[in-house]
């Protein structure tokens, strides 16, 4: 198993790499966050790891815009197998063709529409965070089909994938960084 501390920095700023710092350092001290320094009964620290039960991952939306209040979003995933990837690319691809959009174009009104209900959701509507989770990892898997791989990679290393889902200005950007070690047995 893989040991030593996660730089945060390190694994973010690549996938952030053409975002602003400010937004680079909303997603690093996010993830800093979900993580936790474990000690023992006698008080000797065992290291820190992340809040997420092995096998899963962070999902983080994420927006920073000048002169608009930030904010982060996440909820905690499995991280797909391939059949469960394409399941949710397919789900995605049928809405998609429902509403007559393209996957990218489809993914920019899914994270507007976050954007108007973040306030809604902070609030303590979280009737809608699993159903956006669904409509978001299918809208990432369908325009980025390659994260799959990346999140199933940090995985069978003892890391948390945390895939990042940000935009700027009418783009959107995605990649999967670390959310920190999962914790041994």
């Amino acid at each position: 198993m893989v040991t030593g501390k996660v730089d945060f920095r390190a694994t973010t700023i690549p996938v952030l790499e053409n975002f602003s710092h400010g937004f680079a350092d909303m997603v690093i001290e996010f993830l800093e966050q979900h993580n936790t320094e474990i000690t023992t009964a006698d008080g000797k620290k065992k290291g820190t790891y992340v809040d997420v039960t092995t096998g899963n991952g962070l999902l983080v939306m994420a927006h920073y815009e000048e002169n608009k209040e930030a904010f982060t979003m996440a909820t905690e995933f499995l991280v797909p197998s391939n059949e469960l990837a394409a399941s949710f690319i397919v789900m995605w691809r049928r809405w998609c063709d429902k509403h007559g959009v393209s996957s990218n174009n489809g993914l920019l009104l899914l994270i507007n529409r976050i954007n108007r209900t973040q306030e809604q959701i902070d609030l303590g509507h979280q009737y809608s965070n699993s159903n956006l989770a669904i409509g978001l990892m299918g809208a990432v898997l369908a325009t980025y089909p390659k994260i799959v791989d990346s999140m199933q990679w940090s995985v069978n290393r003892g890391f948390a994938p945390c895939l990042v889902i940000a935009r700027d200005q009418d783009q959107v950007k995605c990649g999967v960084c670390y959310g920190g070690k999962y914790r041994v047995q």
